[in-house]
């Protein structure tokens, strides 16, 4: 019944002739064409029996200072309270447009309409915050913002156990709550690195750039996970927290699986946090370190500017971006001196011909005109060449792919330059810059610090309610409980129509 239903939203859509270019409504289809997973799943049953939450007499006091009425009787709080701790079901759309539900809606289906859950603090637990033992890992790319995420996770932990024991007992210890941090990814999990965690652990490291536990990208080998479930099994974790990427979060949900196939062992809650530079995770507005880099490549390029204007060369930057271009186009559009942002997703719409040769004729324009020009590259644009220009099978030839791009772009600007009857300016030169590991060692910006701040804490009441499998993600102004079937199904990608990425080629417009 629900794949008919499915498959009819689906055609629906298509036939829809208002969102033949519109991306949106995609994001809520598999590419099977089914409605993605919204729901996380939930412990069964509370074990142990489900815990009042540790600070609600706190929070309820110190409301009932700020708005009056009786600390006891949640009314008098004028309906703030559901603010403080949310309902089991507050949701949220996943998708908050009218022209959307209304499909749903005209073919009897609004109930159906995908809602995520909001992240928050319930005020019953269904884990003992004073009674759990916890695994943290870190795995995929470094990214700012990675201690500062663990710290809160640690802390939030520490500060739990302490009000529910009573303020005035030490909470780390056996049976109390132990924190295992492993060393270098999902890596550290098979090598048996690991170390025990405190507040005071992560503390004098929060604000510090890198990661001091370690992040690699680890082994995809076929049983891996098996071997994962193995090495963790022993340890009998209650919760493990997983940071990463997409390629984290599709491990983490094949793990937690895993789990569940397996009889007598105690499964793990098993929750992530969005670290990615590129913010190509789904179902997510910003990530982990995203904003610090796309400042520090901003600042990069006002630089290459700098040179480029006044040695009348073309600059070009090669940023973040694997699959997506977000880092690339963000900073070039805050910079407002980048001639032309190089993008996957517009070699993927145009074909990399036709983009190569829109950036070419950019480029001249504007070195005609002002003897100097910014080129941005997103990592990605290198591998579309790479794909274009080699066959299947051939050595991997990922380090050249970036100097062949920018050969290609080159030469046919020189060409261009020295075809036209004034010339290349005096002195034209060119100059290439790759500073993506300077950029992925800063140290989180102020946002970057609030939001891993923040998530950390909101993924440890997602933990102790009792979900599992899932993400705690930024999406559309609210903190969601996103289920990792949804943030592994797709990667994020810059949407060409949308009206921020027309606002960076507002200036392709003008003359100069």
């Amino acid at each position: 019944m629900a794949e008919q239903q499915d498959r009819e939203l689906h055609e629906a859509f298509r036939a829809d002739p208002r969102f033949v270019n519109d991306q949106r409504w995609q994001l809520l289809f598999t590419d099977k064409g089914r409605l993605i997973t919204t729901v996380p799943p939930l412990l069964p049953e509370p074990a142990p029996p489900d815990v009042p939450h540790p600070l609600a007499d706190r929070y309820r006091a110190e409301m009932a200072s700020v708005f009056g009425g009786d600390v006891g009787e949640s009314e008098e709080l004028g309906g703030r309270w559901d603010e403080v701790f949310l309902p089991e079901d507050a949701s949220v759309w996943v998708l908050p447009f009218p022209e959307i539900y209304e499909v749903f809606e005209r073919l009897g289906q609004a109930a159906r309409f995908p809602r995520f859950l909001l992240a928050g603090a319930r005020a019953r637990y269904r884990l003992d915050p004073a009674r759990v033992r916890i695994g943290i890992v870190v795995a995929g790319g470094a990214a700012p913002g990675l201690n500062q995420a663990v710290d809160s996770i640690v802390k939030r932990h520490g500060l739990l156990a302490t009000a529910r024991l009573g303020w005035s007992e030490e909470p780390w210890g056996p049976g109390k709550v132990e924190a295992i941090g492993f060393e270098g990814g999902y890596d550290g999990i098979l090598g048996g690195r690991w170390c025990t965690v405190t507040h005071s652990d992560t503390d004098r490291r929060a604000l510090d750039a890198g990661c001091w536990l370690k992040c690699l990208r680890g082994s995809t080998k076929c049983g891996v996970v098996d071997q994962l479930a193995a090495h963790l099994v022993p340890l009998e974790l209650d919760i493990l927290y997983a940071v990463g990427g997409e390629g984290t979060h599709k491990t983490a949900l094949k793990l937690s699986q895993r789990f569940r196939e397996l009889d007598g062992v105690k499964q793990p809650v098993v929750v992530a946090g969005p670290k990615t530079m590129d913010r190509d995770l789904a179902f997510a507005d910003v990530t982990f370190g995203f904003r610090t880099t796309v400042d520090a490549a901003e600042e990069l390029i006002l630089r290459m500017h700098a040179e480029a204007e006044t040695l009348n060369r073309l600059a070009i930057v090669e940023l973040f971006g694997a699959d997506s271009g977000f880092v690339a186009l963000h900073a070039s559009y805050a910079s407002g001196e980048v001639d032309y942002v190089l993008i996957p997703e517009m070699i993927d719409k145009r074909g990399l011909a036709c983009e190569v040769a829109k950036c070419v004729d950019r480029l001249a324009a504007r070195i005609q005109r002002k003897q100097h020009a910014v080129l941005v590259v997103a990592e990605g644009a290198s591998a579309r060449w790479r794909a274009a220009t080699f066959k299947h099978g051939q050595a991997d030839l990922k380090a050249e792919a970036f100097a062949g791009l920018v050969a290609q772009i080159t030469d046919a600007l020189r060409q261009r330059l020295e075809a036209d009857p004034s010339g290349p300016p005096p002195g034209f030169g060119i100059f290439v810059n790759q500073p993506r590991h300077l950029i992925r060692s800063t140290p989180p910006n102020t946002f970057d610090i609030d939001l891993c701040k923040y998530t950390g804490k909101l993924m440890v009441d997602t933990a102790l309610a009792g979900y599992t499998e899932c993400s705690v993600n930024l999406w559309n102004g609210h903190y969601c409980i996103v289920p990792l079937e949804a943030t592994t199904a797709k990667l994020a990608k810059v949407d060409p129509a949308s009206y921020y990425f027309l606002s960076m080629f507002e200036r392709y417009f003008l003359p100069s």
